[in-house]
């Protein structure tokens, strides 16, 4: 078992023994085990305590009348108290965009490609975990798929060329989540400016129930001795 599926059968068995219940055919491994793979594929904890409950066949319900109601009312809040559930990628990608704002302009604006991008994101995360790129995944391949130790997560890293090839992206990478029954996602979109960036710095997307965080990453062309005389130029 994982971390996270230890923690989550300890609850769950506190649970079980503030209510009194019997446990006669170990249900409470396979729910521990079943709702931390659903949090690992990026699905919260109410959805993975729902699909969980729903989905587990077990004499445990009938030994202990009104259980199932009281697992989906009770275990969410229990698991939340005790911080499970985690947010995968998402501050190591925030760290990288500060990162690379501050420390890899000048690498990466030599070239602007999106393999270049690519290779100094996969660096920035590789510590956390086995990573790989242009895995093949469904009908196509994703750029990253990286193992943590309680999850899989797939990154996608795009350069911003416009609306269109954004949501082409986002299409392109629900569909490997899709693939890998995955839950969430992650989408690295680097925005080459000339004055401001036209991105915002992170969104949330969701396309077809699959949660997406977006990080865009601005690199700015122009550089601050310039900026001046090229808004005044801009402005005329």
């Amino acid at each position: 078992m994982t971390r996270r599926a230890v923690a989550v059968n300890s609850a769950i068995r506190d649970l079980i023994e503030r209510e009194g219940w019997h446990d006669p055919d170990n249900f409470s491994l396979r729910l521990a085990q079943s709702v931390s793979d659903y949090i690992s594929r990026g699905y919260d904890i109410d959805q993975a305590i729902r699909l969980s409950v729903q989905a587990i066949s077990t004499k445990f319900y009938t030994q202990n009348r009104g259980a199932k109601s009281i697992l989906l009312t009770s275990l969410p809040e229990v698991l939340m108290s005790r911080e499970i559930l985690d947010e995968g990628l998402l501050e190591p990608l925030r760290r990288f965009k500060d990162f690379a704002e501050h420390q890899l302009v000048s690498d990466l604006t030599k070239q602007q490609t999106e393999e270049v991008c690519r290779s100094h994101l996969q660096t920035a995360i590789h510590g956390l975990g086995r990573t790989y790129r242009e895995v093949p995944l469904g009908a196509g391949r994703s750029d990253i798929l990286i193992f943590l130790p309680d999850s899989r997560e797939v990154v996608e890293a795009k350069l911003w060329k416009g609306r269109q090839y954004h949501e082409d992206g986002l299409a392109e990478l629900t569909n490997y989540l899709k693939s890998e029954r995955l839950a969430r996602g992650y989408y690295v979109v680097f925005e080459f400016y000339k004055l401001d960036p036209l991105t915002p710095e992170e969104e949330a997307a969701s396309c077809e129930g699959i949660d997406v965080h977006v990080l865009y990453v601005h690199l700015p062309l122009t550089p601050p001795s310039k900026l001046g005389r090229e808004r005044r130029k801009a402005s005329r």
